[in-house]
């Protein structure tokens, strides 16, 4: 696929969903936190920004990707509230991230606060948590195109001592399984290049689920379980207003033969409702988008938050 491809959405009512529903959480947490006294600021970290924009329907750069749509909040805040959302944009690849530099110069230019990191997210984590830490309400938007973020990253991000933290994850549940599958094939009998490969599968899974990687099933609602077990032991040594709960939309597409689920962690019950409302209006474009059925939800959606994150 060309780069092109890449950020071409046309054929991704997915990924225009996935942009939906950031743009309408963004601007509803956004708005919330801007009318209390106390907030005076608030940070988005992207980890994974991308360009800035996409391609559709043969127009060039004509949606905002993730980075953009932070900094139309960052533009209502100011304008309505005199509050101040300040972004933090991490991207791996230096082409892209010049690209992003070109669509958000304008917005430097009018005062808004923009950090923009080339690196991974798991290497740069320590930089990110610097600049965000404290009191100020923070939102990690972590959307990676496939299997590469690590639990390191995740513990650390969720450890920030900012009680007014909350985050949207994409975890592609296909792409661990299939990556998985690869990995264990790996065996003397096959050829050199693909041991390497297999190995480095098994690599990625291992930062990704830590220790739990080798309970991994052909169940990705139990693989899901065990990703979430690093919010589990990030609530352990919590009292239980400081503990995170997790609402997980599932979205499925392809005629259900890909499957990504996006995971939304906050403390706060009303966050939590907000998002509900979201996903129940959203307009699906062609999507097989859609919740768990009744019987499946009343096997993993269980606690305050409709998703048991307990061991």
């Amino acid at each position: 696929m060309s780069d092109n491809n890449f950020w071409d959405v046309t054929n991704r009512p997915q990924t225009k969903t996935k942009l939906k529903i950031l743009n309408d959480y963004i601007f509803a947490w956004a708005t919330i936190l801007a009318k209390q006294p106390w907030c005076k600021e608030m940070y988005y970290v992207d980890c994974f920004s991308g360009r800035g924009k996409y391609h559709n329907e043969g127009m060039n750069d004509s949606v905002l990707g993730s980075p953009l749509i932070a900094l139309e909040a960052a533009k209502m805040v100011r304008v309505k509230y005199g509050k101040e959302l300040k972004c933090v944009f991490i991207e791996k690849d230096k082409k892209v991230i010049s690209d992003l530099g070109k669509f958000v110069a304008p917005h430097e230019k009018d005062g808004f606060d923009i950090n923009l990191i080339q690196g991974s997210i798991n290497e740069k984590i320590d930089e990110v948590i610097k600049i965000v830490a404290g009191r100020a309400p923070v939102f990690f938007f972590v959307d990676p195109a496939g299997i590469s973020i690590s639990r390191d990253m995740i513990s650390k991000a969720l450890g920030i001592p900012n009680v007014a933290k909350e985050f949207l994850i994409n975890y592609i549940c296909k792409g661990v399984e299939r990556t998985y599958a690869f990995g264990k094939k790996c065996n003397d009998e096959l050829p050199i290049s693909v041991q390497k490969k297999a190995i480095g599968n098994l690599r990625r899974i291992q930062k990704f689920f830590g220790e739990d990687w080798e309970n991994l099933t052909e169940d990705e609602k139990e693989n899901l379980k065990l990703y979430l077990n690093i919010v589990a032991d990030h609530n352990e040594d919590k009292p239980e207003k400081h503990q995170l709960g997790a609402k997980v939309i599932d979205i499925c597409y392809n005629k259900g033969r890909s499957k990504y689920y996006l995971i939304f962690l906050s403390r706060n019950l009303g966050a939590k409702s907000i998002i509900d409302d979201i996903y129940t209006k959203i307009e699906v474009d062609g999507t097989l988008f859609q919740s768990l059925s009744r019987k499946e939800k009343s096997k993993m959606f269980q606690g305050k938050f409709d998703f048991d994150i307990t061991k």
